[in-house]
């Protein structure tokens, strides 16, 4: 918007072309982001259609505000629609991190939905790949273990679903930056890892 109103309307051009792009690159975002994409594809190109219309700063607002409301109204929807799903998902992980066999393969069986679009939906609502959030899971489920059991590290492993326990180990320190030792004995305020519920 404070680009667009810097440019001089005498010549639109660049102002067409910003708004072209805007669209182009929404447009492009969605069809990566989301299969089910046809619907909301077509309301963007039919307010595109409309972008001659512009002639001054407030429509150049309108025109794009119109098609951002249009994505949120679509991406709200397509929460609404997978959210039941998603906390299914999360709460089978949370059941089952101990398992070393839970795979996405297993988890998509038990929701009844095929792996791909699971992995795909799963990436798109929390912005963490299945892979990712299992990971999170079990470490954070290692670290309160760390802290309130003098369980060893390898015991630790084979609860939270590693049947290597130097496997473990070096994925603790890769996630959390400090080893399984040194995080037992200062703790760490400043790890970084999924939030419960996220």
């Amino acid at each position: 918007a404070a680009s667009i109103k810097e440019m001089d309307w005498s010549n639109p051009f660049y102002i067409y072309f910003l708004l072209m792009d805007t669209t182009v690159t929404l447009i492009q975002y969605v069809k990566e982001n989301y299969k089910e994409h046809e619907q909301v594809i077509n309301e963007i190109h039919a307010l595109q259609k409309k972008m001659s219309q512009v002639k001054g700063n407030e429509d150049a607002f309108l025109f794009i505000r119109n098609i951002m409301e249009v994505y949120l109204k679509f991406r709200e929807g397509f929460t609404d629609k997978y959210g039941g799903l998603i906390q299914k998902v999360k709460d089978y992980i949370h059941e089952h991190y101990h398992s070393m066999d839970l795979s996405l393969q297993q988890v998509a069986q038990n929701v009844n939905v095929s792996q791909g679009h699971l992995s795909t939906v799963f990436s798109n609502e929390t912005g963490h790949t299945f892979i990712e959030y299992v990971t999170n899971t079990r470490i954070k489920k290692a670290m309160e273990l760390l802290k309130t059991t003098s369980v060893k590290s390898y015991e630790i492993a084979y609860l939270v679903g590693y049947n290597d326990a130097h496997y473990f180990s070096n994925l603790f320190k890769k996630v959390t930056g400090m080893t399984t030792t040194n995080y037992r004995k200062h703790g760490a305020s400043q790890i970084n890892l999924i939030k419960e519920g996220e």
